[in-house]
């Protein structure tokens, strides 16, 4: 057999194209007119907690109406090493008192994992949390105001506010508190808990912000499933760069090969276009999608079936490209309620309460400015936004958050939000990206500038793989007279573009001679053939076809014969194989006969037999 083949292709589309300082108390004592000064050390200015934080806190166990029969503290492990607690204890306090009692740890907490301390009860309500990691029954806590610490002794602390001794490695002070950091956390209650935003990964340092209240409440414990921060996943992305759109499912491709296609919604559909994309050139960003609020236009682009975290206080992160015509009441992406919009003169996070949470709006318009979006569940105070790479200071232009709606969802809209047909977006779309977790803003400069290459681009791969022999059978056989061999042509479109594959052909040289019955698997122990091959002998079928990664309708793999004169594509004759892709992938589905699509593969098996 040769190993010289060709794929001659036509392109379809080418061209797209705190730190944080505590007062310093001082004393002055005056006698004789003599002025001594005492300077009380100030309190330590204190960094992240870059390990173990305190992640959620629970003090309704027992009481009437509670979720839980006992009152619990819950650890994290937010750090990139294991964090040994032995010496360490839990404290509290209650909201003004400086007399604490300590829980001592014990064990070693692993990276993104739970730990789990059961304590006392209100009463005998609710059921029983999860085997603890500790307990200390004896210990009640407030349900709706008080302070916990995590410290790295277990001598009680004996101060009302601790914040900021080298002792303390977290902290968090709920309700109306004595102390918090920067400030309290929102007042949890008998069917409520206070839980740490990203599942335990979200830390600046500030009580309001980095929990928020969790109904019910949730305990986890060391079983639980861990969390590995800042692991953000990639679960789609969308270069825009298909040279047509067709309404209904799967138009908008999904190039991360998670096949999570998304589907235009008409009328006055969305379109591809390329001309001025974001960043020109090649490699560039490409092609783009266009959107406009035309009078009863319903085109967005939905993207279903997201495997989203919709957990309350956990993250998801979107990027894209945006230009926005400046029309002002509409939304470049949305859930159902969460979305980002432009509204009273600012562009930001929105939970249907008129609410814009974000930046001022007049230096976005009529240009294009990468966005990503960090949003949270149950939170807004805790959703980032980034502009051209850089972090923006967020304030509330309009409205109030409604929390409730404050959640993603397994559904995406490109171009509205998932509630209605209103806020259409007008503009241009370009390089969606979805990620479950929260980006860091080395990722988030990074898909700012990120590039790739515009149009289709193909890479081809041979293999021959040695099915069976005379001698050994399947055996560790070998390319020997009578063996029975199988040649593999793999075609992969990993560029931005859809490829038109035209034709594959390959010469059957004078050692080997071309087998007509291909072999789904292995021939046999003795007289290895094509017709007592195992598991199917395809008798008169010599040639395989497989498409990978593609949403076609039609059967794949398909066997085709090589007695009919290339009708369904494949041919042997004058001691050259032939695929006519465009003959053997139809049209079907919406696609062009032989049509490839970025992140997509055709195979092509045929076997021979060695002379």
């Amino acid at each position: 057999m040769g190993k010289v083949f060709e794929i001659r292709e036509s392109r379809l589309s080418i061209v797209k194209p705190s730190y944080f300082f505590k007062k310093k108390r001082i004393v002055y004592v005056c006698a004789l007119l003599v002025c001594t000064f005492f300077g009380f050390m100030p309190r330590f200015a204190y960094a992240l907690s870059t390990g173990a934080v305190i992640s959620q806190v629970y003090g309704g166990g027992g009481n009437a109406g509670a979720t839980y029969n006992s009152d619990f503290i819950e650890l994290f492990n937010r750090g990139n090493s294991s964090v040994s607690l032995a010496g360490w204890s839990v404290q509290y306090a209650a909201a003004g008192s400086a007399a604490w009692t300590a829980v001592p740890l014990t064990g070693t907490l692993g990276v993104g994992q739970y730990y789990l301390i059961r304590l006392g009860n209100g009463g005998v309500a609710g059921v029983a949390l999860p085997t603890p990691d500790a307990s200390f029954i004896t210990l009640n806590i407030n349900a709706a105001v008080g302070k916990v610490a995590l410290v790295n002794t277990i001598t009680p602390l004996v101060v009302v506010n601790p914040v900021g001794l080298a002792q303390v490695v977290d902290f968090i002070g709920y309700g109306a508190a004595g102390a918090f950091e920067t400030a309290a956390a929102p007042a949890p209650s008998n069917t409520t808990s206070d839980v740490r935003v990203g599942l335990g990964c979200y830390e600046t340092d500030n009580n309001s912000v980095d929990f928020l209240v969790r109904t019910p409440p949730l305990a986890r414990n060391t079983a639980s499933a861990p969390n590995t921060c800042g692991a953000a996943v990639l679960l789609g992305q969308y270069r825009m760069d298909e040279a047509t759109w067709a309404v209904g499912v799967g138009s908008v491709k999904d190039t991360s090969g998670n096949n999570r296609h998304g589907d235009v919604i008409a009328t006055t559909a969305p379109v591809p276009a390329s001309v001025a994309p974001a960043r020109t050139g090649n490699p560039g960003t490409c092609g783009y999608g266009t959107f406009t609020t035309a009078v009863n236009s319903t085109g967005r682009v939905s993207i279903p079936n997201l495997p989203v975290n919709i957990t309350m206080g956990a993250q998801t992160s979107v990027s894209f490209w945006m230009y926005w015509n400046g029309v002002s009441g509409t939304m470049p992406i949305g859930w159902q309620l969460h979305d980002l919009w432009y509204n009273a003169g600012g562009f930001g996070f929105n939970t249907a309460g008129s609410d814009v949470y974000g930046i001022a709006s007049p230096s976005l318009a009529n240009t294009w400015k990468h966005v990503t979006a960090i949003f949270t569940n149950g939170s807004r105070t805790a959703n980032s936004l980034y502009i051209d790479g850089i972090a923006q200071p967020l304030s509330v232009f309009s409205g109030n958050i409604i929390p409730a709606n404050a959640i993603v969802g397994t559904t995406l809209r490109v171009g509205g939000w998932g509630n209605d047909n209103g806020y259409k977006f007008s503009g241009r779309i370009d390089e969606l990206k979805v990620f479950n977790g929260a980006l860091t803003p080395a990722q988030v400069t990074s898909l700012y500038n990120e590039t790739h290459p515009c149009g289709a681009l193909l890479s081809l791969q041979k293999t021959v793989n040695v099915l069976c022999d005379p001698v050994n059978g399947t055996t560790d056989p070998k390319n020997i007279p009578g063996a029975v061999v199988q040649y593999i042509i793999t075609a992969t479109n990993s560029g931005s573009a859809s490829a038109i594959l035209t034709q594959l052909s390959d010469p059957v040289g004078v050692f080997a001679t071309f087998d007509p019955n291909l072999i789904n698997g292995t021939g046999g122990a003795t007289g290895c053939n094509s017709l007592t091959g195992t598991p199917t002998s395809a008798i008169g079928r010599g040639f395989s076809l497989d498409v990978i990664g593609d949403t076609r309708a039609g059967a794949y793999p398909k066997y085709l014969t090589t007695t009919n004169a290339d009708a369904d594509g494949a041919l042997h004759n004058a001691g050259n194989v032939t695929v006519n892709y465009g003959i053997a992938m139809p049209v079907e589905s919406g696609y062009a006969a032989g049509e490839i699509r970025p992140s997509e593969s055709a195979v092509v098996k045929f076997n021979a037999v060695v002379n």
